[in-house]
């Protein structure tokens, strides 16, 4: 019986530790990696050509590069560095933006679109998780 709990005990300690790695990835990805998930992304969606992976992973490595300096920068306050972050972000957008087809470009911001209305009702749904309310099924 002990055993059995023994080998319980490690199974979960196990589940639970690769679990908690799964979600520290991203932050312990190299600036290359990010920009590279990014533009991947991006061809997913898009059906990018050769051509515009190229501009747009050199686009998306600038950002991210951007991005890590104001994350490391300590003489920046919170404040400053979700300013820089939202900077480096509509920057990047803009400059796809200008390697995108007309058909692209309205895929792109439809995805964009549905991306603003996640991030808007993101915290007004963790706002009731917090506080306990539930859903009601009506």
């Amino acid at each position: 019986m002990k055993s059995l709990k023994r080998v319980l005990a490690a199974l979960a300690l196990a589940f639970f530790a690769n679990f908690s790695m799964a979600q520290n990835t991203d932050h312990k990805a190299t600036p290359e990696q990010k920009a590279q998930r990014q533009t991947e992304r991006l061809t997913e969606q898009l059906s990018l050509t050769t051509d515009q992976q190229a501009k747009v992973k050199e686009i998306n490595l600038a950002a991210v590069s951007k991005n890590e300096s104001a994350r490391n920068d300590k003489s920046l306050s919170e404040e400053a560095k979700k300013q820089s972050f939202k900077r480096n972000e509509d920057a990047r957008k803009q400059m796809i933006k200008a390697l995108l087809t007309p058909e692209q470009l309205k895929k792109f911001e439809e995805n964009e679109s549905q991306r603003t209305e996640k991030k808007q009702n993101f915290p007004k749904d963790a706002k009731k998780l917090e506080t306990g309310e539930r859903k009601t099924a009506n």
